[in-house]
């Protein structure tokens, strides 16, 4: 009877202990989410020119609240005769939690803060406009599934 008593009071430390989120939010972080467009959608347009946004990945680290965020766009000027280019748009910054809110503060200020939400599975956000390198007009996304790091 002791025995069980001691083994029960155990489990009870163990699992209380292994519960890091027990008393606060759900933290999406330690894992990437990415999407990959097909076709991709147009998210800036001229009359000589069109741009796509390709591929994105999301990686959050939950040690100092880090995340990187890698965009891959197109752009299309061959209807004006001009060529294919392509590039990439790197945002990083710090994030923070809020029940299933998510808010993202970019380091460089060419990137206001956005935000969005979160569940297991997913992060939806709406990536603001940023008319020197992606879009005039702010950009919906939902990334995912998550792979853990």
């Amino acid at each position: 009877m002791q025995t069980r008593a001691l083994w029960l009071a155990a489990a009870l430390v163990a699992t209380i202990g292994g519960c890091k989120n027990s008393t606060g939010p759900y933290d999406p972080g330690d894992a990437s989410y990415s999407v990959a467009y097909d076709p991709a959608p147009v998210v800036y347009a001229t009359v000589n020119c069109d741009r796509y946004l390709d591929y994105g990945i999301l990686s959050l680290g939950t040690r100092r609240s880090h995340f990187g965020f890698s965009l891959n766009l197109t752009q299309d000027c061959t209807r004006a005769g001009g060529t294919w280019s392509y590039w990439e748009v790197y945002i990083e910054g710090g994030y923070s939690v809020t029940d299933t809110l998510i808010r993202f503060t970019p380091d460089s200020a060419r990137t206001p803060p956005f935000s969005g939400s979160f569940d297991r599975r997913y992060i939806r956000l709406m990536l603001p406009a940023r008319a020197d390198s992606l879009a005039p007009m702010p950009i919906p996304m939902q990334l995912g599934p998550k792979m853990p790091f």
